[in-house]
């Protein structure tokens, strides 16, 4: 899990974790794969495909076996709400695949 240096205010950190989030609070969990975060956001795996503004609710289900925790734990949060910044086809990640970057509320 390393720091991703970039132009960004906040650092961000790659980490692959099991997450699930939900359109509205009554609604279908979707399962999804952590990218990576920050203390501002999030970005994600994920078979759904979303349109900035969604306001998601999102879980995530473990640390990774390997998690080296300290600076890398500035930013992940274990339940959140947070707005879809935006969502782009996945090039790797199969025919239905999108990564999704939201920021926290």
């Amino acid at each position: 899990m390393a720091q991703v240096y970039e132009k960004r205010k906040d650092c961000r950190y790659r980490i692959n974790s099991p997450l699930v989030f939900q359109i509205n609070l009554a609604g279908t969990n979707y399962p999804a794969k952590k990218i990576n975060h920050s203390s501002a956001g999030i970005s994600f795996n994920s078979n759904c495909d979303l349109k900035p503004g969604t306001v998601i609710y999102i879980r995530r289900e473990s640390c990774p076996p390997d998690c080296p925790a300290g600076k890398m734990c500035e930013g992940c949060r274990m339940v959140t709400f947070a707005t879809v910044k935006w969502c782009k086809q996945n090039e790797s990640g199969g025919m239905n695949s999108s990564i999704i970057g939201a920021e926290y509320f």
